[in-house]
């Protein structure tokens, strides 16, 4: 399951397409502003933590649900360009694919609106290939595939990342599958959205504030503070921590090294997007 010597991660989840309009500021009030740029970009959590693992060397099986219309065929070309395998990408007749309309201001700071558009989840028969990776990170959007895929990791000790926005529910049994629970909360203290979540079993990390961190589980706690020159306002787009988490647990990087290099990646994406398409 390796790419040239590398690791293999199972990316299962949303895949969506964003469309990014940069602003000078968020407006406190509905207003029209002049957007000063646009582009379209790769959206939705396994979407982009598939692309954070392809760019960083290793293999990233990506599992989603998107349309048969010209935007998911788009999306799909942008996603094998940049070395995602995406032979497990179903397109669903008639369907839209997941668009979001972002705007985001010049401090990093933005604001997200998403359609989703008709919920599927790719088949079920997926799961053997994508549990034999070496890790595995999900989103909440594909539970019944992300739930058979982590069955068939757990035996082997793989790494399984389950990654919600803080206060998000999903089901308790797909939540004890994870050997990781990663919460977004980027306008909160980490450890106080760990606190509001509860029990700590298993592992769950919450990035917050400033990509700032915090973690408890298996009698175990700790924290670490923001990276150094990480933007202050800015919000870490879904799926790159917990892709390059995922990674890093795959290769057998050493705790917290493992959390300080996934925040750090996070943190450099969001100073510096590299998710807009490239392919016409």
């Amino acid at each position: 399951m390796e790419r040239a010597g590398g690791k293999s991660v199972a990316c299962i989840g949303l895949a969506a397409v964003a469309r990014v309009l940069g602003v000078p500021a968020i407006p406190p009030v509905p207003t029209k502003v002049q957007a000063l740029s646009f582009h379209e970009a790769c959206g939705g959590a396994a979407a982009v933590a598939a692309t954070t693992v392809a760019a960083a060397g290793h293999r990233a099986l990506l599992a989603s649900a998107i349309g048969d219309d010209a935007v998911g065929d788009r999306l799909a070309r942008e996603l094998a360009a940049r070395g995602v395998d995406v032979s497990r990408l179903a397109r669903l007749a008639g369907a839209a694919t997941p668009t979001a309309a972002t705007i985001r201001a010049a401090d990093g700071g933005s604001l997200v609106a998403m359609h989703r558009g008709a919920p599927a989840e790719p088949a079920a028969a997926h799961a053997d290939a994508l549990g034999a990776c070496d890790a595995l990170v999900a989103d909440s959007s594909c539970p019944v595939l992300a739930s058979r895929a982590f069955a068939v990791a757990a035996p082997r000790g793989a790494a399984r990342v389950l990654e919600l926005a803080a206060g998000e529910e999903v089901a308790a049994g797909l939540l004890a599958q994870a050997s990781h629970v990663v919460l977004l909360a980027p306008d909160a203290d980490p450890r106080a959205a760990l606190d509001a979540a509860g029990a700590a079993d298993p592992m769950r990390i919450a990035l917050g504030a400033g990509f700032s961190l915090a973690w408890a589980g298996h009698g175990a706690a700790g924290a670490l503070p923001s990276p150094a020159g990480a933007p202050a306002a800015a919000r870490p787009a879904p799926g790159v921590f917990a892709g390059a988490f995922a990674l890093a647990l795959a290769r057998g990087d050493a705790w917290p090294e493992a959390l300080r290099a996934a925040a750090l990646a996070a943190a450099r994406e969001a100073a510096a997007p590299s998710t807009a398409f490239a392919t016409p």
